[in-house]
């Protein structure tokens, strides 16, 4: 940006606007043409114009023109490529069930895998396997073209309600619900509806009266088995973290992870169902004990399946809410079965219909996988705080190339504390505080919190007065994660609802938007309602972590920020808050400093999409070699020789040999030929102090100003004893903000998403015919 006169061009302009004569122009682009391509904006009685970048690449290049179109006609493509490849995925799923599946799909095509060594099993890889990995393989081409930009986010207009951010289910086993995701519910019951009836229509066809009801309910639980298989399938494509898929459709992971709840919650009923159908037979025919521990070579094994159905079954009940809250460890540590409970299933059922399930679980392992490759790094922690408020600031350091948003969140492990326990933390700096840096905030609630707030209270004493390397605690780091564009700004207004430390990815919001107001960006939210709910006043000082003044000292005349706090658990206001320092004990690191690795699939599309490939090749190649050898050459395509749970032990094998190697292999190569992006940062005192001076100071230093006139929770707006009435706010807000989309955002217990949620729910029926606002509920949850 530069100043300019009232008529001409800014005193300096871009080299490339500049011919060899000196004159203003490219291409034959005068003067006057180029004038269009400047925002003129009046600041101080003088005229500022900023180069338009965006329209000018696409006018002022000769050939940019055929760039600009060859480049939406790619987009067009591949957009359409990976539509018609998914709609054809998913009408198999559709048609499975029916004979002319079996006739004019199955059929055909098993006559031409037969012939291959990979048998019948390549049919379900084939039709359910290569669809999935191919449109993942695009998504990364698409990705890598097509960045996502979180600065150009579509401004919503007029006021209208989304299916996807309008509340329809907000109290139930399910939590809060919106009206996309009920659709999919009912569209996943319909299909399972329809699946069982075409199956058990015919099946039951086929049979007369004088067949046994443990006959048909055999088969019936056959049909069970199948479409437990297909849930499989399905179960793990959302919690693969750097998956390539949920950022393709820009899915934010906590949001995965409740639909991999959903998917799991159903998938274990069908399968208990179908196990204990044939219990019931069993029994029933006196054969039960005998049949459990029976491990059959040709056919379906039932001792593996038993084993991966009591995994299942110790895998379900530790997820279950009140299990995951109170007992954190004992999930954890069992949710690391699902490796029986894959490989039993395998054994269980062989090769046969195995690809159906294999595409989601190969992009698991393989996520999976570069995850390890990223947490193997010790990164330093450049700070560690404990806060008055008992709350924990953790600064890790990161490369200036890992990007970040306002709503990432990481993995953070501590082998110190636990070599087996990650946690998720969502990340309370904005990407604009600085490159090097992301900070988390951290409240003490359970065993392994409160370990870490010894440990830095430990380190802390026994660095007082020095400046040493770090609290000396090496720390894991898997991310960042979550939305790869900023959601909120799309909105006029914003309402941000936290109850406690759920208050963390709002300070990086409002941190976030202040940089950008700070910057002249366009198209801003205008006003915010920040509502913080706490039990006591001293919590409620984590809001001096933003410090706006210290971002934007002109921030009110641009934003309407309006803070309202609520301490439940005091009456009357504490004397001695404000009293305290931000800091409460702290270290500081002035050495080299290991950061975040670059290795994971979220930081780049094209060693990500590489290492795709390379473990798809290695599948082949090692699927292909033991069929041929190992297979084809004992029963020669029979399939009465080789034991099925072997076949299905040799798909296993050779799918995590394929990552292990071909994976491993690639990320070798990754880490070779990354330059500067693998080594480590030399961090200087100065550096630190000149990118973001509230992150890092000696413990002898305060951390912000805490002049009472600059905090943004006041007396004024702080009520003792009470809760926030959300009916009154948002009656309030939809009278002084007619006319707008407003974003809700609620990060906190499950109770003030679902009183949040029910209020939103009923404002937006009240403004479905005036339209005088709309309320758009977005949930942050990290308790995954």
């Amino acid at each position: 940006m530069g100043e300019c006169c009232e008529e001409g061009l800014p005193e300096s302009l871009p080299q490339s606007l500049v011919d060899e004569n000196g004159e203003a122009g490219v291409n034959g682009f005068r003067e006057e043409q180029l004038k269009s391509y400047f925002k003129f904006e009046t600041c101080e009685n003088k005229k500022v114009c900023q180069f338009d970048d965006e329209v000018a690449s696409v006018k002022l290049r000769g050939n940019s023109p055929r760039r600009g179109y060859v480049r939406r006609s790619l987009h067009l493509v591949l957009l359409g490529v990976m539509w018609t490849i998914f709609l054809a995925w998913i009408s198999l799923f559709i048609i499975h069930p029916t004979s002319f599946y079996q006739r004019y799909v199955e059929k055909p095509l098993s006559a031409i895998t037969e012939a291959t060594y990979y048998g019948i099993g390549g049919v379900t890889l084939l039709l359910y396997c290569v669809p999935i990995l191919t449109i993942a393989l695009l998504g990364t081409v698409y990705l890598q073209i097509y960045k996502n930009n979180n600065d150009r986010e579509t401004k919503l207009t007029k006021p209208r309600i989304s299916l996807w951010t309008c509340p329809a289910l907000v109290d139930g086993l399910l939590g809060v619900v919106s009206f996309a995701e009920l659709m999919f519910i009912v569209l996943l019951v319909l299909y399972t509806a329809w699946f069982l009836w075409s199956y058990l229509r015919r099946d039951f066809g086929m049979f007369d009266e004088f067949h046994r009801w443990q006959f048909k309910l055999a088969i019936a639980s056959v049909r069970l088995g199948k479409l437990g298989l297909i849930l499989l399938g399905f179960l793990f494509l959302p919690v693969s973290r750097g998956s390539v898929l949920l950022r393709l459709i820009d899915i934010p992971f906590d949001h995965a992870v409740k639909y991999h709840v959903w998917l799991g919650h159903f998938m274990m009923v069908v399968f208990t169902v179908h196990g204990l159908s044939y219990v019931i037979i069993w029994t029933t025919e006196g054969r039960l004990a005998s049949e459990m521990v029976t491990w059959q070579k040709i056919g379906i094994a039932n001792l593996p399946g038993v084993i991966a159905l009591v995994s299942g079954w110790m895998i379900w009940l530790t997820s279950l809410h009140q299990v995951r809250q109170h007992f954190f460890e004992i999930f954890f540590y069992t949710h690391q079965l699902y490796a029986i409970f894959i490989i039993f299933t395998a054994l269980h059922i062989g090769d046969f219909i195995l690809g159906i399930a294999i595409a989601g679980i190969f992009l698991f392992l393989l996520d999976r996988f570069l995850r390890f490759c990223q947490s193997r790094r010790a990164v330093t922690v450049l700070s560690a705080r404990l806060l008055p408020c008992d709350a924990i600031e953790l600064v890790i350091a990161k490369h200036p190339s890992i990007q970040y948003y306002a709503l990432s969140f990481i993995f953070l492990n501590i082998p110190a504390l636990s070599w087996l326990q990650w946690h998720p933390f969502s990340v309370s700096s904005s990407p604009y505080d600085d490159k090097h840096h992301v900070s988390i905030l951290i409240k003490p609630l359970g065993s392994w919190t409160h370990k870490l707030r010894q440990c830095i209270s430990a380190a802390d004493e026994h660095l007082q007065g020095k400046h040493s390397c770090s609290f000396g605690i090496p720390i894991g780091v898997e991310g960042p994660y979550g939305h790869e564009s900023n959601y909120y700004l799309r909105y006029t207004n914003l309402i941000l609802i936290a109850g406690g430390i759920g208050i963390s990815p709002f300070v990086a919001i409002i941190r976030d938007l202040l940089h950008r107001y700070k910057m002249d960006d366009a198209d801003l939210p205008r006003r915010v309602l920040l509502i913080l709910a706490v039990k006591k006043s001293k919590e409620a000082c984590i809001l001096d972590l933003i410090h706006p003044e210290s971002i934007e000292p002109d921030y009110a005349s641009k934003l309407d920020l309006d803070v309202r706090t609520y301490v439940t658990q005091e009456s009357l206001p504490n004397t001695e808050y404000g009293q305290e320092n931000v800091v409460g004990k702290a270290t500081y690191s002035d050495c080299t400093s290991t950061a975040i690795s670059v290795v994971v699939g979220t930081n780049s599309n094209f060693w990500y999409g590489m290492c795709t490939v390379s473990c798809i090749i290695g599948y082949i190649i090692f699927s292909s070699l033991i069929g041929k050898y190992l297979i084809y050459a004992a029963d020669k395509g029979s399939y009465h020789i080789v034991s099925w749970s072997l076949r299905g032990g040799y798909v296993a094998f050779s799918m995590i040999l394929a990552i292990l190697l071909f994976g491993g292999i690639t990320v070798f190569f990754w880490k070779l030929y990354g330059g500067e992006l693998t080594k480590d940062i030399k961090f200087r005192p100065m550096d630190l102090e000149e990118e973001r001076q509230p992150f890092l100071h000696p413990t002898d230093q305060p951390l912000f100003d805490t002049e009472a006139h600059s905090r943004l929770v006041q007396p004024s707006n702080t009520c003792y004893g009470c809760r926030p009435n959300f009916q009154e706010l948002l009656q309030e807000v939809s009278k002084n903000w007619e006319g707008s989309n407003i974003g809700v955002l609620v990060c906190g217990p499950q109770q003030l998403q679902t009183s949040v949620a029910t209020w939103c729910r009923i404002y937006n029926f009240k403004n479905l015919r005036t339209k005088r606002v709309a309320f758009h509920f977005h949930s942050l949850s990290f308790d995954f």
